[in-house]
C-alpha cells in the first residue's frame, strides 16, 4: 500500500503543480458564439474541458460495452456449454469403465452436442464391446405342436444381437446376409423342408470377464495370468486399459526394491496403458528423476495432466522444477495446465501459484472458476488470503473461511468399495482395510445427502 501511494504522490505531483501555476496566474478567457459572450478565467475554463472529456469517455466506453455485449455473452455461453460437456463426457467414462455401455452412449451423445463434435460418438463407440442380448425362452406348451415354415430372403444385414436367440448349442450361425421369416402353419400341413443356412466360420465363445480369478492371480503375484484376463475381449476397453494399468503398476511396486529399472520399465508402461492411471504415473516420474531422466519425468507428468489432472500431478512437476521464485513457478504452472485449462485443478493450480506471485487479479479469476466448478477448501483458503492481502476486507476473509472449514477434508487416497482412507503417500493394489482389488483412487470422501 505504501509503495501505491509514493507512486501515486509522483504522478500526481505535476498536476499538482500546474493547478498551483494558474491559480496564481488566473488570467482571463472570453467565449463570443452566436451572440452568446462568455467571459471565466484559465482554471474554471480547463475543468470544463476535463469534464467534457470525462463525459465523451465516459459515452465511448458505454458504447462499447453495448456493441460488444452480444459477442461475450456468446463467449459464455460457448464456455459455459464447454465445461457442461467436459464433465459429460468424464461421467461417461466412468460409466464405460463399469461396463454400463448403453449410459456411456447416452451421455457420450450430450457430450458431442454440447462440445459441437459430432465425430465424439463414433470414436468413443470404437472403445466399446458390443454387449449381447440374453437367448429368448422357449415357447409355450401350447405352440409345442406347431409347424415352422421359413422362407428365404435377402435383405440388408440387421444387427447380429437381434438374432443371437436363433443361435442353439451345436448348430452354426446364420449368414449375417440370410435373414429368416418364421410363420406357423396348421398341424394336418406338410412339414416343409428346412431352412439351409449359409455356412459361418467358428467363432470361440466370449468368456465373461472373472473378477474373482483376477484378484487371485493378483494377490498370488500371477502377473501374466492377472494381464491374459485383463485384455479378454470381454472387457471394455477403457476398464481393460486400467486393469492393465493396475497389474503393471503392482508388479512394478513388487520388484522395485530388487530390480530398480524393471520397475521403471513397468511403471512407464503402465502409464502407456493408461495415461490417466494416477499411480502410475507417479510413480514412473519418481523413478525416471531417480536415474536422471529429468525431461522425461515431466513429460510423463504432463502426458497425465492432459488425461486427468490431480493434486498430486502438480505436487511431484514441482519437485522436478529447479527451485525458483514464485513469479517463475507461476510461469511453469501456467506451461504445464495448458493442455487441459478448464480442468477444475487446473484453475486451482494456476490460482494458488498466483496467489503466491500477488498477482491478485489472476489469482482471483481462476480461483472462482475452480470454486464455481467444485467448493474446495484449499480454493477458499487461498481466496481468504487474497481478499486479505489485496483489499483488507475483513467481512470477505472472514466468509471465506468459513467456507473453507465447511467444504470438508481434501482428497487422498481412499477405497471406491468401503470408502476407507489408505494411510500414507503410496498407492496399494489391494485395499487393506475390505481386501477389495484396484479400488483405491485419490478422491475426496462421499458426502451424505444431509451435507454430512
Amino acid at each position: 500500500m505504501l509503495l501505491r501511494l509514493i507512486h501515486l504522490l509522483i504522478l500526481s505531483s505535476p498536476v499538482i503543480a500546474v493547478t498551483l501555476w494558474f491559480s496564481d496566474n488566473t488570467g482571463v478567457v472570453t467565449l463570443e458564439w452566436l451572440g452568446w459572450r462568455i467571459e471565466t478565467n484559465v482554471p474554471v475554463l480547463l475543468v470544463a474541458l476535463l469534464l467534457l472529456f470525462a463525459l465523451l469517455s465516459g459515452l465511448e466506453g458505454l458504447v462499447g460495452m453495448a456493441v460488444g455485449l452480444p459477442a461475450r455473452l456468446r463467449a459464455s455461453r460457448r464456455a459455459k456449454s464447454h465445461d457442461q460437456g467436459m464433465a459429460t463426457l468424464m461421467a461417461s467414462l466412468k460409466f464405460a469403465a463399469a461396463g454400463n455401455n448403453g449410459e456411456a452412449r447416452r451421455l457420450v451423445d450430450d457430450a458431442a452436442r454440447l462440445l459441437a463434435t459430432p465425430e465424439l460418438p463414433e470414436r468413443f463407440a470404437a472403445l466399446l464391446v458390443p454387449q449381447g442380448e440374453r437367448p429368448r425362452p422357449p415357447p409355450p406348451a401350447s405352440q409345442s405342436h406347431s409347424v415352422v415354415a421359413a422362407r428365404e430372403e435377402r435383405q440388408p444385414a440387421p444387427p447380429a444381437s437381434r438374432w443371437a436367440w436363433l443361435r442353439r448349442p451345436g448348430r452354426p450361425a446364420p449368414s449375417p446376409r440370410t435373414v429368416s421369416r418364421a410363420v406357423t402353419a396348421t398341424p394336418a400341413a406338410a412339414p416343409p423342408s428346412p431352412v439351409v443356412a449359409e455356412p459361418a466360420p467358428a467363432s470361440t465363445p466370449t468368456v465373461p470377464f472373472d473378477a474373482d480369478a483376477f484378484a487371485e492371480h493378483l494377490k498370488r503375484a500371477e502377473w501374466d495370468a492377472a494381464l491374459a484376463l485383463a485384455t479378454g475381449e470381454a472387457v471394455p476397453a477403457v476398464k481393460g486399459a486400467r486393469l492393465r494399468a493396475v497389474v503393471l503398476e503392482a508388479q512394478a511396486l513388487a520388484v522395485e526394491a530388487d530390480d530398480a529399472a524393471n520397475a521403471q520399465a513397468l511403471a512407464c508402461a503402465a502409464t502407456k496403458a493408461c495415461p490417466g492411471f494416477l499411480p502410475a504415473s507417479l510413480h514412473a516420474a519418481k523413478l525416471l528423476a531417480a536415474t536422471g531422466q529429468t525431461a522425461e519425468a515431466i513429460e510423463v507428468i504432463r502426458a497425465a495432466w492432459r488425461a486427468a489432472p490431480e493434486r498430486p500431478l502438480l505436487s511431484r512437476f514441482l519437485e522436478l522444477q529447479a527451485d525458483a521464485a514464485p513469479a517463475a513457478r507461476l510461469e511453469q504452472v501456467t506451461a504445464l495446465v495448458h493442455s487441459n485449462p478448464d480442468h477444475v485443478e487446473s484453475h486451482l493450480a494456476v490460482g494458488e501459484w498466483a496467489a503466491a506471485a500477488a498477482n491478485w487479479g489472476l489469482a482471483r479469476r481462476h480461483l472462482m472458476a475452480a470454486i464455481k466448478a467444485r467448493p474446495d477448501a484449499l480454493a477458499c483458503r487461498l481466496m481468504a488470503k487474497v481478499e486479505e492481502r489485496d483489499t483488507g476486507d475483513v467481512a470477505a476473509v472472514d466468509m471465506w473461511r468459513r467456507k473453507a472449514d465447511a467444504a470438508g477434508p481434501p482428497p487422498s487416497w481412499r477405497c471406491g468399495g468401503c470408502s476407507a482412507e489408505v494411510g500414507g503417500e503410496v498407492w496399494q493394489p489391494a485395499c487393506p482395510s475390505c481386501g477389495a482389488i484396484a479400488t483405491i483412487e485419490w478422491s475426496a470422501p462421499a458426502v451424505s445427502p444431509s451435507g454430512g
